[in-house]
């Protein structure tokens, strides 16, 4: 995760895009910077001061060793008077420099003072800034939470938009189902009034039937009463046998002939009935299955509504999420602005630092200048011992700042570790968190290569299904061709020239051209050619 590289924060409105751990490590690093020079300076100062107090004893031991020489010999000296008077002098010297060193120190006190007011009002800046990185961190693992919730959300409906794709197929080829159905259906009922005008025909062919055999048994009938009044005609009348026998053989014949068909009638008639009967049984069955198919047909139907409805939504859900990546777009150009202002705010701090570092040099400067100043006028007054006192005294403030200084350095330091160590919580989780990004970046990337490959897909399905004519085709295969002939120059004139170095065809006019104007360089590939190279190509 170390060696990953560090990814910039998604920031909204009013926010600032901060690296993560630069800013907290730069204000830590300058912190410590300051406090080491501090140190180096009240380190140089007590080298310092321990040398004066050396050199300060050296002279003291010397005086003392001049005390011991006999007073006599000293006050019959000749430099008695003029010792005296130059303890007078000098007493009035220390007292000028008694107040020149109060002036001094009230001077370096009030530098002191205004230098710590200094330090107190950049620790509580830095205190500032801190505290308001710590609520940008808070907000930045809120909006992260939040983005992580949306990132899920996002998810959700992509495998809902995944599953409505599918049944978005599926509903494809519930159409085909649902118009297969209904040419069905339609041919269904044409079969059903064919039945039913057949049915028809078959009750207007059965009463003709049934009229024609009423019409023979009438007609047996009459037979039968003209036969029984001719049998009265012939027996009241006497005739010969022979003329009797062939009348009953002629009224047999016949009777058996209006049998026969009477025979014939009743089994056409049987046939009839059969017929209807199962035609009545199909159309019946036909009803049953005409029903079902309804059924499936309204079920289909419902289906299909539901089918629709749901692309509607998935069509509203889409133009949502392309609102979203709008969004999150113009938020990532917003992000831009902003880290472009925050670096030039970056380069106003730096260059104020270091303006403030050139007056904190001046300002030591001057500090030495009137430290040498002081330490001239000290070096005058080294017999005294108030002035070992005070030195001393200031020894011993010095010793006692050190060690708060020290104690204050310790507590840097351990404010430091601290940060160090919150630095890198914040980095692991900026780190993970940038990682979770790239992997949703790529499987929103793999999302919609699959959506692209299926747009071609189903492009490619709606052109197989279009059936080109033949003429079309050759067209179409004339117009490639007619490309592959043209030259690729002028892309107007047929190829009909050959470049032997490099075997690329041109027209001629784009030779002669380029021959003209002294380029003689091959357009594809660049390869110098004369008009030796050049070799005519005919088209058979």
């Amino acid at each position: 995760m170390s060696e990953e590289p560090r990814k910039r924060l998604k920031l909204e409105d009013g926010d600032i895009a901060i690296l993560p751990g630069d800013y907290q490590a730069d204000c830590a690093k300058l912190l410590l910077e300051e406090l080491k020079s501090e140190l180096l300076k009240a380190k140089e100062e007590k080298k310092f001061i321990t040398s004066q107090l050396e050199e300060k004893n050296e002279k003291l031991m010397k005086i003392q060793l001049e005390m011991e020489v006999s007073e006599e010999r000293f006050v019959r000296s000749k430099a008695f008077k003029s010792l005296v008077s130059q303890a007078r002098t000098v007493v009035k010297a220390m007292e000028q420099l008694k107040r020149n060193n109060e002036e001094l120190q009230k001077i370096n006190d009030d530098h002191i003072e205004s230098k710590n007011r200094d330090l107190k009002l950049i620790t509580n800046r830095e205190e500032e800034k801190r505290q308001a990185l710590v609520d940008q961190i808070q907000n930045l693992q809120t909006r992260l939470t939040n983005i992580e919730k949306e990132r899920d959300e996002s998810l959700m409906n992509l495998n809902i938009l995944k599953k409505e794709k599918v049944h978005q197929k599926t509903s494809s080829n519930y159409r085909f189902v649902i118009e297969d159905l209904e040419e069905e259906k339609n041919r269904l009922r044409k079969q059903i009034s064919d039945c039913s005008k057949e049915k028809s025909d078959l009750l207007l062919r059965f009463e003709e039937e049934q009229k024609r055999s009423n019409d023979l048994r009438d007609a047996l009938v009459l037979k039968d009463i003209e036969l029984s009044k001719v049998t009265k005609e012939v027996i009241q009348d006497d005739l010969p046998e022979p003329e009797l026998i062939q009348r009953l053989k002629d009224y047999r014949n016949e009777v058996l002939e209006l049998k026969s068909q009477l025979k014939v009638k009743d089994s056409t008639i049987s046939k009839n009935d059969s017929i209807i009967r199962q035609l009545k049984q199909d159309i019946k069955n036909e009803k049953r299955n005409n029903e079902t198919l309804i059924n499936e047909i309204d079920v289909t139907g419902n289906a299909y509504e539901e089918i629709v409805k749901k692309n509607k939504l998935l069509s509203s859900q889409l133009a949502e999420q392309e609102q979203n990546c709008i969004q999150l777009m113009n938020e990532r150009l917003r992000e831009n602005n902003w880290k472009t202002l925050m670096d030039k705010q970056q380069i106003l701090l730096e260059e104020q630092a270091k303006a403030k570092e050139n007056v904190i040099a001046h300002l030591q400067e001057v500090i030495k200048e009137e430290k040498k100043l002081s330490d001239s006028r000290l070096d005058s007054i080294i017999a005294l011992e108030s002035k070992f006192k005070t030195l001393e005294s200031r020894l011993h403030n010095i010793s006692v700042s050190q060690n708060d200084n020290n104690k204050r350095f310790e507590e840097l330091l351990n404010c430091k570790r601290e940060l160090q160590e919150k630095l890198k919580e914040a980095e692991k989780i900026c780190i993970k968190n940038a990682t979770e990004c790239l992997q949703y970046k790529f499987l929103y990337e793999h999302t919609e290569k699959c959506l692209r490959e299926n747009e071609d897909k189903m492009a490619y399905l709606k052109d197989s299904m279009y059936v080109k004519t033949s003429d079309e085709i050759y067209m179409t295969e004339i117009a490639k061709y007619r490309d592959l002939i043209r030259c690729s120059q002028c892309k107007t004139r047929n190829k009909d020239c050959l470049l032997t170095k490099c075997l690329h065809l041109f027209c001629r006019r784009c030779i002669e051209l380029n021959l003209s104007q002294k380029k003689r360089k091959c357009p594809c590939c660049f390869t110098k050619f004369t008009s030796e190279d050049v070799r005519t190509f005919y088209w058979s």
